[in-house]
């Protein structure tokens, strides 16, 4: 006989009937609505419309915009008026930029 025990804890190693995901796998990721600029390239790119949000998220995840848009939004909001008393160009310039490649519609949101 062998000395392994197995602890009452331990979960099962086959999925529960309903169960989505299993505890020790990564979790899916939200799939995010693309960024105005990733819609505005990909409806120059893709001629056929049912294709145009899918080309749109390739073109977010691809070209790490979202994430950049997301790091200057957070970098503005944290530093932004520091920024700001020595740079007052560059917080202007980097609200332009965010204007014209971030989500307009979730700005509204917040």
């Amino acid at each position: 006989m062998s000395n392994l025990r197995i602890a009452s804890w331990c979960a099962p190693i086959a999925f529960v009937i309903g169960q989505a995901q299993h505890l020790g796998m990564t979790p899916t990721t939200r799939r995010a609505k693309p960024t105005d600029a990733a819609l505005r390239a990909a409806k120059e790119i893709e001629r056929n419309p049912s294709f145009i949000e899918s080309t749109a998220q390739v073109i977010d995840r691809e070209t790490g915009v979202r994430e950049l848009v997301e790091l200057l939004e957070n970098i503005l909001a944290e530093a932004g008026d520091l920024i700001e008393s020595r740079s007052p160009e560059l917080v202007a310039q980097a609200r332009a930029a965010l204007r014209h490649s971030g989500d307009e519609a979730r700005r509204l949101e917040e």
